[in-house]
């Protein structure tokens, strides 16, 4: 389970639009074992891929549906505890750095941002850990 914490966006406009987000990442770190818990340093690469789907109204032209790709730097803290050697529950936070970014443009009478990218966005995560 996690989560993306990042302003909300209003638009005068009636205009449905759908973004799905798929995350994949390569991490390395340093982990300090304090017995049944421990304490992660990690830095992650981030490649996000960016699904968008619109429904058009009123004459504006969303440019068709795409598939973006963002890449970030992503470090990180995780605290984790482990009841039982195979199993930990943890929890990370960490800010994740854009270093490419793009817009969703409408096109009308004028070009307008309908989403902008955030170049800076705060994750949190919690879950369940499985050592086989």
């Amino acid at each position: 389970m996690g989560a993306t914490l990042s302003p909300s966006e209003t638009l005068d406009e009636p205009l449905t639009f759908q973004v799905q987000r798929t995350d994949v990442e390569a991490l390395g770190g340093y982990r300090f074992d304090l017995g049944s818990a421990a304490i992660d340093l990690e830095m992650r690469a981030v490649l996000e891929l960016s699904s968008r789907r619109t429904d058009p109204k009123q004459g504006l032209d969303p440019s068709g549906d795409s598939t973006r790709m963002t890449f970030a730097l992503s470090p990180r803290v995780r605290g984790e505890y482990l009841p039982v050697e195979v199993i930990g529950l943890f929890i990370d936070s960490g800010l994740s750095f854009f270093l490419t970014n793009f817009r969703y443009i409408t096109e009308g009478n004028s070009d307008r941002v309908v989403l902008s990218g955030h170049w800076v966005r705060l994750d949190v995560r919690a879950g369940l850990a499985l050592y086989l």
